[in-house]
This record gives structure tokens, sequence and C-alpha cells, in this order.
């Protein structure tokens, strides 16, 4: 079966930008706004492998948190099956 990679839209976060600004700090190397969610963009085959091309990008072990992933609805933010992807995470790279 040949399926097609989708764009899913991944939300991030980092925490220790979040505790360093709830004591009142600065994270030492990245901006503040990263206390925020960020929405990245993804091409993958399923969820768990968008969290994994993410989890390389932002690590964990950085503070960076996945909050959400969601399937993209032709470039704008929505849901196409009207839930998250996030509980359905599989450790999939590729199709099998």
């Amino acid at each position: 079966m040949n399926q097609q990679a989708v764009t899913y839209e991944v939300a991030v976060f980092n925490q220790a930008v979040r505790d360093a600004m709830e004591d009142g700090e600065g994270h030492p190397f990245l901006k503040d706004d990263w206390a925020d969610i960020h929405w990245i963009d993804v091409r993958a085959y399923t969820p768990g492998a968008a969290h994994q091309k993410i989890e390389v990008r932002y690590p964990s072990f950085r503070g960076y948190a996945i909050t959400d992933i969601q399937e993209a609805e032709d470039g704008i933010f929505g849901l196409i099956s009207g839930k998250s992807a996030l509980n359905e995470i599989e450790p999939v790279l590729a199709p099998k």
C-alpha cells in the first residue's frame, strides 16, 4: 500500500522557559515566547511519526513539550477528524 505523507500541526512549548518566567527571569538561550505554544508544521505518515520528527528538532531533554498533534486542513489550523491525534500516536517512522 502506498500511503502519502500528510501535514501535521504540532503544538510545542518549552517548560524551562515557562519555569524561568514564573521565577521572574529569562531563559539564558531561548526567547520568552517559547513559554507559549508554537505550532510547527511537519510532513509525516502518522501522528507518531510527526511526534518523532518534532522530538528530534525540539527534544524533551531540552525542556520542549508537545501538547497536541493535529492533521492540517489545507494549511489552515484545524482538525479534520474533529479530535486530536495526540492520543493516537504510534512509534512508526514510515508505513510498512
